[in-house]
């Protein structure tokens, strides 16, 4: 392939995530993982890791999307069926409420092709763990805690680190945004009718 004719157009994050104040109303604290149940979306290995820190940090974990059996079983099994939820579909507006609410965002994809649930969650001011591989790593940029997605231990320690230390979910909730403002869909579509233009 000649990579002089791949042309880069990165996505935009919606002023929604930026604007929104409002915080999903619940009794509880929680991480949050947008996510849909597709294998390399890696929710088992998260569970597993919530399993792990959800008592010394008193938290629930809400996912977007429906349970499965598979993984409701997993969550039998471990006891925190009652700790785990499972949203269903979220509109834009609902979904901008769970980032805005959640204590931190968990995405540990195994692959991604471009990662916006990252400058969604750094968007809203909610700080970022995430894998160290691939457009996830790319787009994050620095500004979220990486870890190993492969890695039950390495998930439970990156969100325990970043609870452990307000002073770093202040940096990543800091850096997040400024990062998140580079991505915008007024400069897709420009960047894009620019390519087609010269075509």
């Amino acid at each position: 392939m000649d990579k002089s004719k791949v042309i880069n157009v990165a996505c935009g994050v919606s002023d929604i995530f930026f604007d929104n104040d409002s915080s999903y109303s619940c009794d509880f604290d929680y991480i949050f993982c947008p996510s849909n149940r597709k294998k390399h979306k890696n929710e088992e290995r998260l569970i597993l890791a919530f399993y792990e820190i959800y008592k010394t940090h008193n938290l629930n974990l809400i996912f977007t999307g429906e349970m499965t059996d598979d993984l409701k079983k997993l969550l039998e099994n471990l006891n925190i069926i009652d700790r785990v939820h499972f949203m269903g579909y979220v509109n834009e507006r609902t979904l901008a409420t769970l980032y805005k609410g959640a204590k931190l965002t968990v995405f540990p994809s195994l692959y991604e092709g471009f990662g916006l649930p990252v400058l969604e969650s750094m968007a809203s001011g909610t700080p970022v763990v995430t894998s160290d591989i691939g457009a996830t790593k790319e787009v994050s940029g620095g500004c979220a805690l990486l870890v190993d997605p492969l890695s039950v231990e390495d998930i439970s320690r990156g969100i325990s680190t970043l609870l452990n230390s307000e002073k770093l979910i202040n940096e990543y909730r800091m850096a997040g945004i400024e990062k998140a403002k580079l991505y915008n869909w007024d400069k897709c579509s420009n960047d894009l009718a620019k390519t087609l233009n010269n075509i």
